[in-house]
């Protein structure tokens, strides 16, 4: 008797997983009425995959905006981040360039980020950084976004900003013969990437090969930032910078020094 218990108990153990399996096969297709089915017959909501991802997740990463939707309003957790790109829910949202879902996410309790709020920012969404400005922030992250909204002279997101209490961020001048010095095209014995660096109007900008420009926000006289990408420049003050970007540093040096 206890044996056809342990028996029958490992067959639905199967069957539930089998019909996890389905329905993150059918949120990542897009395909809506299986959804729908398989929610109905009882599949598990909150099945993941080897690296972690929901149904949910999986929705929102290949732009199924409607099969998210439905997750969502079946109560789906909008917290998830996977562990292959470390990833939450709301940057696949952003990077699919859906904003009115990542709006839909805040609604049903998401949490938000200080680098996804600088993403929002400098995209000039007013509407999803109202949404947003809805979730907890720290501080310090008010006011990194408000540095970000002045620099990238988004008036209108600086001006929500202040209203959601930013404190006003210590903007640094550095003298136009300073960001020249830094002017130049600049190469790593660490990664194949050469990065461009230019002063124009009293900004220094940055350039990798093959992307697109970006405009550095002082931090010191050796310091830089392009909070968006989580990007620091520090300059040594001879032909060189470290770039820190997601926990590593690579050392640039100017062409022109390069041995």
């Amino acid at each position: 008797m206890k044996l056809s218990l342990i028996i029958v108990l490992i067959g639905i153990g199967l069957v539930a997983a089998d019909a996890g399996d389905d329905l993150q096969i059918a949120a990542r297709r897009g395909q809506l009425a299986e959804v729908k089915r398989l929610l109905e017959a009882g599949a598990p909501i909150e099945s993941k995959n080897q690296y972690g991802a929901t149904p949910l997740y999986m929705a929102v990463f290949n732009g199924h905006s409607e099969v998210a939707a439905l997750l969502l309003d079946k109560g789906a957790n909008p917290n998830v981040t996977d562990t292959f790109y470390k990833s939450s829910i709301i940057d696949s949202a952003l990077q699919k360039q859906k904003p009115e879902f990542v709006r839909r996410l805040i609604a049903k309790g998401a949490a938000v980020t200080g680098r996804q709020l600088n993403q929002v920012i400098a995209g000039g969404d007013i509407p999803t950084l109202e949404a947003l400005l809805t979730a907890t922030l720290k501080p310090e992250e008010l006011a990194a976004g408000l540095k970000t909204a002045i620099s990238a002279k988004k008036d209108g997101a600086a001006a929500l900003l202040r209203k959601a209490g930013a404190a006003e961020p210590k903007l640094v001048v550095v003298s136009a013969e300073t960001l020249k010095a830094y002017a130049g095209d600049y190469v790593s014995q660490v990664v194949p990437l050469s990065i461009r660096v230019s002063a124009d109007g009293g900004e220094l900008k940055a350039q990798a090969e093959g992307q697109q420009q970006f405009t550095l926000s002082a931090e010191s006289e050796r310091e830089f930032s392009f909070a968006l990408a989580g990007i620091r420049m520090v300059f040594d003050g001879n032909g060189g910078f470290t770039l820190h970007q997601g926990g590593r540093e690579i050392p640039y040096k100017k062409k022109d020094g390069v041995k």
